[in-house]
């Protein structure tokens, strides 16, 4: 065994003994060191290496060599589903502590009780990269932000589903968790209640709201686990946590020294970067990334739980906020002070219940294949917060299921439409306002949900979407190039166009007529549409 120990005095030595060129196989730009409350982040030129401190915070212990040990191999198993490239492998330092050695390890290898410590090898990436820095600059990548939303769909549809533990994801655990954040702040807020008692008073009336909202959401909680939804997520995906690499948004860092903050729902994974583009004032994007997640794993009946999720999320960022303040009971530096209070506010409005006055608001697109329907509902996406549903994408979904029946044939129409009022009422009901992006060229088609709508007392709108025959041949010919969910031919345009039913004397005193080839007309839709 090795007689050295590792303390955190003697961690940092070793750190501080391991910054020499001669130490490493590669060349070495220059050393810059980060230090966390848990870790230390040497940075070298090309590489970054991890090595955790010795220490022991209840939610986790790294106080072993095999607790580390098996900390890093967590480490590259977890952020590798993420980020791959960014990962390189375990790294062990042999040696004396005055004269340490890095040196690559096998990840099959067992345990060497003569290392001094393990950490792990990353691909180094400059610190402007981070998301969050770029979003401070205004330069936030929008693309691969949403082409990020999509991969997490399919990270997560394909993450383990079967917790090592069945109280991982349990509704015991999430309301531990989501409490531990208003347990573990109020001894700081209480001990500068006579500086700062607004506060206290806002933690105070957040944590009420947090009790009335989960008391009310238990049973869909419950359901959550019970359907087997409960995922093996990354647990800390807020825009610090993401780098701009080759063109890639790269999560990284996730949660792998405690299960209990990474096996989670799905939705409270996104949750944490929806809340942090939400409280940078990028709420429109935030619905948009939304939208792409959930047009790749429609799982609607969940949306409603979003609001809690967010809040839990701003709570752990505000605990962090108190944590980093040092000792208990001194003064709040201005900028921390700041970002704590930011988050307060963030997590009461997304408490707040939903005021009995507003109105859902309900919009049909209506039109043949290549009319700009999906085009148009783009638009509105860009400019107000709607979840939209796409009769393309759950088409493609449905047809996969069952690929005896024709694409565009009467029974798969039949069940598109039934789905697309189901999650459609699922959503509404939960507070969201919703696009349906379908052709609604029957009366059949629309009725029952113009009928929906007047049960709730929602507002409604058919948005009537058309253009000349030659253009719209045009545009399905362009679109059956690229990648467009979209498998509709010229052919079924045309029986489109001699099935269409005219709009009925109600439908038309709610429809706007649009052709999507005149500017002048999209945009007072869309200004309409924006005062309503």
């Amino acid at each position: 065994m090795n007689e050295w120990e590792l303390t955190e005095m003697t961690s940092a030595e070793l750190i501080n003994n391991l910054q020499h060129p001669q130490r490493f196989d590669h060349p070495v730009t220059t050393f810059e060191l980060i230090e966390t409350h848990i870790s230390w982040v040497l940075l070298t030129g090309p590489f970054a290496y991890k090595f955790r401190k010795p220490v022991d915070f209840g939610f986790l212990d790294f106080t072993t060599l095999e607790k580390r040990f098996d900390d890093c191999l967590h480490e590259l198993r977890l952020n590798r589903r993420f980020s791959p490239a960014l990962y390189h492998g375990l790294v062990k330092i042999i040696g004396t502590p005055q004269a340490p050695q890095r040196v690559n390890v096998d990840e099959t290898e067992p345990l060497d009780p003569q290392a001094l410590d393990y950490g792990v090898q990353m691909r180094q990436f400059e610190q402007p990269q981070l998301l969050s820095e770029l979003e401070l600059k205004q330069q936030l990548p929008e693309a691969e932000l949403l082409h990020l939303a999509t991969e997490l769909a399919g990270i997560h549809a394909r993450a383990p589903a079967d917790p090592p533990d069945p109280s991982l994801g349990s509704v015991e655990t999430v309301r531990y968790v989501m409490q531990q954040n208003f347990d573990q702040c109020r001894p700081y807020l209480e001990l500068l209640e006579s500086d700062e008692p607004d506060l206290l008073q806002l933690l105070n009336r957040v944590e009420q709201q947090y009790l009335q909202r989960f008391a009310a959401q238990q049973d869909l909680l419950q359901r959550r686990q019970d359907q087997g939804l409960i995922r093996e997520c990354h647990g800390d995906l807020h825009l610090g946590n993401i780098a701009l690499v080759d063109g890639r948004a790269c999560p990284f860092d996730c949660i792998e020294f405690n299960p209990r903050y990474r096996w989670l729902d799905p939705l409270n994974d996104l949750a944490f970067l929806l809340m942090d583009l939400q409280l940078r004032g990028h709420r429109q994007l935030s619905y948009r990334l939304l939208n792409r997640y959930l047009e790749q794993s429609p799982d609607y009946t969940g949306a409603g739980l979003l609001p809690l999720y967010m809040a839990y999320r701003s709570m752990v960022r505000a605990k962090v906020s108190l944590l980093g303040s040092g000792e208990p009971g001194l003064p709040l530096p201005p900028a921390l002070r700041d970002d704590l209070l930011l988050h307060l506010q963030l997590a009461e409005q997304l408490l707040q219940p939903t005021p009995s006055a507003k109105r859902g608001r309900l919009v049909l697109m209506q039109g043949p294949s290549g009319s700009g329907k999906s085009w148009l509902s783009q638009q509105l996406l860009e400019q107000q917060p709607w979840l939209r549903l796409r009769s393309d994408r759950l088409r493609k979904q449905l047809h996969q299921r069952q690929p005896e029946l024709p694409r565009y044939g009467d029974s798969l129409n039949q069940a598109t439409y039934r789905q697309l009022l189901k999650d459609g009422s699922s959503l509404m009901a939960q507070g969201f306002d919703v696009i349906i992006d379908a052709a609604f060229l029957r009366a059949d088609q629309r009725r029952p949900f113009i009928e929906l709508a007047g049960q709730h007392d929602w507002s409604v709108n058919i948005l009537c979407c058309d253009t000349n025959a030659s253009r719209l041949a045009e545009r399905i010919e362009i679109r059956q190039s690229s990648q467009d969910p979209s498998e509709a031919t010229v052919a079924v345009m045309e029986q489109q166009l001699q099935n269409r039913e005219p709009l009925s004397e109600e439908e038309a005193a709610v429809s706007i007529q649009i052709d999507t080839d005149r500017p002048e007309q999209v945009e007072a839709c869309l200004r309409l549409l924006s005062r309503n």
